[in-house]
């Protein structure tokens, strides 16, 4: 199902691309402007993106999808590392809290010597068009009879502000608890922020040992130096409408070098 997606995303950029030959100047421009704290750019390529798929695709989205739309904007920057692997609590076996992954790691391919560089920490969350849908429903185990069903709601997240965005409820299963959940757009913002200023102050701790928190990852070098951390929550809404969110700067004792993720030896 990745691997569909991601050649329908594949497919979507080169066509985008062909009609429009300024699009990859854009997107080189797009992470420039990040670097310099101007995401609104960014936010536009990619609901612009957004706009090119069919309903019945933007349904069921996932961190995943937006994860590979975002690296393929910015699919000429060889420093843009997704899913960077973090030892989160070294005392905690595998599998039970001791390793956290981050969803976008992007190393400053502008970088200046003598200068503090920003390196970019971006963490993802999804709210999909179906848990909106359901929470606008008498039952959740309701179902849509088609793609025309999500119009509406459609049509309602492309006139919204943010502030109307953030105070969308979506429900959704959660299968620890076995039951169903409804929750406001901003909460999953909340958490995904929460998140990230604990993955910052771990990637601000270097290399990770057997004993110390830090970056576990080979597509990731730590050298000495005094990068900034510069950490932001991407959530895309309804597969079409995304709100960036820039969270803190944490200033480190080290310079983040990174490799083609084709030589991620992790």
């Amino acid at each position: 199902m990745i691997i569909d997606t991601f050649s329908q995303i594949s497919r979507r950029i080169r066509a985008y691309l062909n009609n429009d030959p300024s699009f990859s100047a854009k997107m080189l421009k797009s992470y420039d402007d990040f670097l310099h704290d101007k995401t609104t750019p960014f936010v536009e390529l990619l609901e612009n993106f957004f706009r090119l798929r069919p309903t019945r695709s933007l349904a069921d989205t996932s961190e995943a999808n937006l994860e590979m739309a975002i690296e393929l904007l910015w699919f000429d920057e060889t420093q843009c590392v997704p899913q960077v692997h973090l030892i989160a609590d070294p005392n905690k076996p595998c599998g039970e809290g001791r390793s956290a992954f981050v969803g976008i790691f992007a190393g400053n391919s502008r970088r200046h010597d003598l200068v503090d560089n920003p390196v970019l920490v971006l963490e993802l969350k999804n709210v999909s068009l179906r848990s909106l849908w359901k929470a606008r429903q008498p039952q959740p185990h309701i179902e849509p009879k088609s793609s025309n069903d999500y119009e509406h709601i459609l049509d309602e997240l492309r006139q919204a502000n943010e502030d109307q965005l953030l105070a969308q409820q979506y429900t959704y299963y959660d299968k620890k608890e076995r039951k169903w959940c409804t929750l406001q757009v901003k909460d999953t913002l909340q958490t995904g922020t929460t998140q990230l200023s604990r993955y910052m102050r771990i990637i601000s701790s270097g290399r990770a040992t057997s004993t110390r928190v830090g970056i576990l990852d080979g597509r990731v070098l730590c050298r000495d130096g005094w990068d900034v951390l510069w950490g932001y929550v991407i959530l895309c809404v309804g597969g079409t409408r995304a709100i960036c969110r820039h969270t803190e700067k944490v200033g480190t004792q080290y310079m983040y070098e990174t490799t083609h993720p084709e030589q991620d030896d992790t």
